[in-house]
């Protein structure tokens, strides 16, 4: 009895282990299984997620691509046509347009016209409404086309007479200003370096010497073919021709001597007082002070 009452104990301890294990493998699959499951669902979400992802991208690049293929080969080229006719309708009116004109015909022809773009720069005041003017008519730039189609030292010289034109024409408008020579300075009829002293058809009036009041300045300007600066003067004589203007009165044959002189070569002063400070020393002719060639002088 004793021995059987042992078993049955035993019997029922390993039972009540066995179900216990069972339990816990339930558990354990239990838990394991929802592990899973919620590692599909989120791994499932992302899925989703990318997929909307790429959608929305697709449609992005989609919107994107059409809209660019629309301004590229719709708007752009309408609007390109537009500035240009507007540019193009300038050219009559405008004198940058005109000059961005020219500049173009000369670099895009047959072989580049290197005379007629020298001739440009001269007359140019406005670089950078000339530039913008080139861009509308051609789409390039205008610098870049200049140094593809001149030489290096044709290039620097182009824009060294472009910045001295634009510079000499904000100081233009110092029109009535007072004129010294600060140098030895030849007078000129025409403002060009390039004729010679020896010529027979010579530009050369005269020579003024340094420290010489040689007239006013009339506001106009002019740089040559090689980028010489000069500025127009005028004086005028009530009385003797002074030794310094001898040879521009017996060449003009007027007591209102007009003439081209170097940038180089002169100072400029708005008052008398001004001059006098620099140059103490120079004599004021009779009748050069007050002859109504100042008027833009209060």
């Amino acid at each position: 009895m004793i021995q059987k009452k042992i078993i049955q104990s035993i019997a029922t301890k390993v039972a009540s282990k066995v179900a216990e294990k069972k339990m816990l493998d339930k558990e354990n699959i239990r838990k394991t299984g929802a592990k899973a499951k919620e590692y599909v669902s989120a791994n499932l979400t992302k899925v989703k997620n990318l997929d909307d992802l790429k959608s929305r991208a697709l449609t992005t690049l989609f919107y994107v691509g059409g809209s660019y293929a629309m301004w590229r080969f719709l708007i752009k080229p309408a609007w390109q046509k537009y500035r240009l006719n507007q540019e193009n309708n300038k050219v009559f009116t405008n004198k940058e347009a005109q000059q961005a004109s020219i500049l173009r015909q000369a670099i895009i022809g047959a072989g580049t016209d290197e005379n007629a773009i020298m001739r440009m720069a001269r007359q140019i005041t406005d670089w950078k409404a000339v530039q913008k003017s080139y861009n509308k008519l051609t789409g390039n730039n205008l610098n870049e086309d200049l140094k593809d189609d001149l030489s290096s030292s044709e290039y620097n010289l182009f824009i060294t007479i472009v910045n001295r034109n634009s510079r000499a024409r904000k100081e233009g408008s110092k029109r009535g200003y007072i004129v010294i020579s600060n140098t030895k300075v030849r007078i000129r009829n025409t403002p060009d370096s390039t004729i010679s002293a020896y010529s027979f058809s010579s530009n050369i009036l005269t020579t003024a010497d340094a420290r010489v009041l040689l007239g006013f300045a009339t506001g106009k300007f002019k740089v040559d073919s090689r980028g010489v600066q000069y500025y127009q003067v005028r004086i005028k004589f009530l009385g003797t021709i002074p030794v310094s203007h001898e040879d521009i009165y017996d060449a003009q044959k007027s007591r209102i001597l007009t003439f081209w002189v170097g940038a180089g070569a002169i100072d400029m002063f708005r008052t008398f007082k001004q001059m006098r400070q620099n140059y103490p020393s120079v004599k004021i002719w009779k009748g050069t002070k007050d002859t109504g060639l100042r008027q833009a002088l209060k």
